[in-house]
C-alpha cells in the first residue's frame, strides 16, 4: 500500500507546481454556470406554463445547477488524455518493471489531482454561492450530504473505469481522443449536467434511464435539493453500484489483455 501512497504524494507535489494553471481551469469551469443563472432568471420572468410541467421553480433549478456542478467536479475524470499519449509514446516503459500494478498508477494520480482540484474549486465556488444565496435552498443538507457523497464516490470510480478502458484502448488504436470526447458528450447529455432531464424530449429520458450517468449527477442533485427522498435513492444506488462493479471488471480484463500485447524498442 505504501507504494501507491507514494504515487499519490508524487503526483500531489507535481500538481501543486501548476496551481496557477489549475486556478485558471477552475474559473473556466465556474464561468458557464455564472452565465446560465441570469438566463434562467430571465426565462422564469416570462410565461411559466411550460416550466411548471418540469417540476422546477427558479430556486430549485438554480440549486440543482449548484449541486450538479459540484458533483461534476467531484466525479469527472479525464486522465485518459495524458495516459493514452504515454502509452503511444512508450513512456510507460519505466513503470512496467516497478513492483506495482500499472493500471493503478493513473488512478492514484487521479486521486491526487482530484484532491487539489476539489480543494481549490471551493474558493471560486464559495464566492458564487455567496452571491446566489437568495436563489439557493438545500433542505436538511447535513442529513442528505453523506448519501450524496456516497453517490459521488461511486460515480468517481465508475468514471475512472471508463477512462481506464480508453487508456487500454491506446494499446490497440493510435487515436482514441474521439472516444474520450464521446464519453464527455454522453455524460453531459444523459447525466443531467446541461439541464435536468425533464427539460429534454421523452426519447432522451428513456435512453438516460438505461445508462448510469444520471445516477452520478441528476439523482443525487435532486436528492440534495429535496425533490427525492431517501427511499427513492435505493434503486439508483443499487443500479450505480452494479454498473461500477461491472465496468471495473471489464476495464481490468481489457487492460490485462492489452498490456500482454505491448512491445517497445529504443529508449
Amino acid at each position: 500500500m505504501k507504494k501507491y501512497y507514494a504515487m499519490f504524494l508524487a503526483r500531489l507535489a507535481n500538481g501543486i507546481q501548476y496551481r496557477v494553471e489549475l486556478f485558471i481551469w477552475l474559473f473556466l469551469d465556474i464561468i458557464p454556470f455564472v452565465l446560465v443563472v441570469p438566463v434562467w432568471v430571465m426565462i422564469y420572468q416570462g410565461d411559466q406554463t411550460e416550466l411548471i410541467k418540469t417540476g422546477f421553480s427558479l430556486v430549485s433549478l438554480i440549486s440543482y445547477y449548484v449541486a450538479s456542478i459540484w458533483l461534476l467536479n467531484m466525479t469527472d475524470t479525464h486522465f485518459e488524455e495524458l495516459w493514452t499519449e504515454n502509452v503511444r509514446l512508450g513512456r510507460i516503459d519505466t513503470h512496467i518493471v516497478k513492483p506495482a500494478k500499472l493500471y493503478l498508477m493513473p488512478i492514484m494520480h487521479m486521486f491526487a489531482q482530484k484532491l487539489l482540484a476539489i480543494t481549490m474549486f471551493f474558493i471560486p465556488f464559495g464566492m458564487v454561492l455567496w452571491f446566489l444565496r437568495a436563489y439557493i435552498s438545500f433542505p436538511n443538507v447535513t442529513e442528505r450530504l453523506p448519501i450524496v457523497a456516497v453517490f459521488a464516490g461511486i460515480g468517481l470510480m465508475l468514471n475512472a473505469a471508463f477512462s481506464l478502458m480508453l487508456v487500454a484502448g491506446a494499446f490497440w488504436f493510435d487515436q482514441v481522443e474521439g472516444l474520450s470526447h464521446f464519453k464527455w458528450a454522453l455524460g453531459s447529455i444523459f447525466s443531467g449536467t446541461l439541464a435536468p432531464l425533464s427539460f429534454f424530449p421523452i426519447w432522451v429520458q428513456k435512453i438516460a434511464a438505461f445508462l448510469p450517468f444520471q445516477d452520478i449527477i441528476q439523482t443525487p442533485s435532486l436528492f440534495l435539493i429535496g425533490n427525492l427522498n431517501a427511499q427513492a435513492m435505493i434503486l439508483p444506488f443499487i443500479r450505480l453500484s452494479v454498473y461500477c462493479v461491472f465496468i471495473w471488471a471489464l476495464a481490468i480484463w481489457f487492460w490485462n489483455k492489452s498490456i500482454r500485447k505491448y512491445t517497445s524498442a529504443g529508449g
